[in-house]
């Protein structure tokens, strides 16, 4: 490791300890400003999977955040960020779990995601609706889960009908696209998602998470297209 920290080493230390902070302050004054605050959860999520490589070091944090992230929704139960917020935490904390244990947690991912377009479907500009139609899409069917791919696409349709700009939209549609085999439409929205990640002034761990994600799905496009 270096001994001295460059100008970016510096950024990232101010902005560690910012988030830090922010969170901090979320948990003693819970319920201000509350979709700003959704956002910082959601960012420290983010900063957590950026950070961690593998499902063994992630399982504790997220663990630990999404008690934070229950804690926020439970005391803001009219917000659908906080819904967001705590579906967004729960699905990646399921990731590292058994498979039964995590088909219960997305399952109540799924809930919790329903419960936020109850309250707002715009949300988070429409977020909730791609992230639904994604679990309909990717999930087993019945009976051993809820996948039903007709669900998916009406999902995503009303996301696409409200923002079809948003990077995590256009990501997971892509995710759709490809299941449907539909490659060359799944190269085209990819591409568009790459360009609006790459041109936005978004600074937040969040957007880098969806940089990264972005190409990794690029890569499983590669090797699965027909040349």
């Amino acid at each position: 490791m270096n001994e001295f920290f460059g100008i970016e080493d510096l950024k990232k230390i101010a902005h560690s300890v910012a988030m830090l902070v922010l969170t901090s302050f979320i948990i003693l004054y819970i319920g201000n400003s509350q979709a700003e605050d959704a956002r910082v959860l959601l960012d420290c999520y983010a900063e957590l999977r950026l950070k961690h490589t593998n499902d063994r070091e992630l399982a504790e944090p997220l663990r630990r955040l999404l008690s934070q992230v229950e804690t926020y929704r439970n005391a803001n139960p009219e917000d659908p960020l906080a819904w967001l917020a705590s579906a967004r935490v729960r699905f990646g904390y399921a990731n590292t779990q058994g498979p039964v244990r995590g088909m219960r947690l997305i399952s109540e991912t799924r809930d919790e995601i329903e419960t936020s377009i109850s309250l707002n479907p715009n949300a988070d500009r429409a977020y909730g609706l791609a992230f639904l139609g994604y679990l309909y899409a990717v999930m087993p069917r019945w009976p051993i889960s809820f996948g039903d791919d007709e669900k998916g696409w009406e999902n995503m349709n009303r996301a696409l009908v409200i923002d079809s700009e948003s990077v995590a939209n256009q990501y997971f549609l892509t995710i759709l696209l490809i299941a449907d085999k539909r490659f060359n439409e799944a190269e085209e929205v990819l591409d568009s998602a790459k360009m609006v990640a790459s041109d936005s002034e978004d600074t937040t761990n969040m957007m880098d998470f969806w940089a990264q994600n972005l190409q990794t799905l690029e890569s499983q496009l590669f090797r699965v297209k027909p040349n």
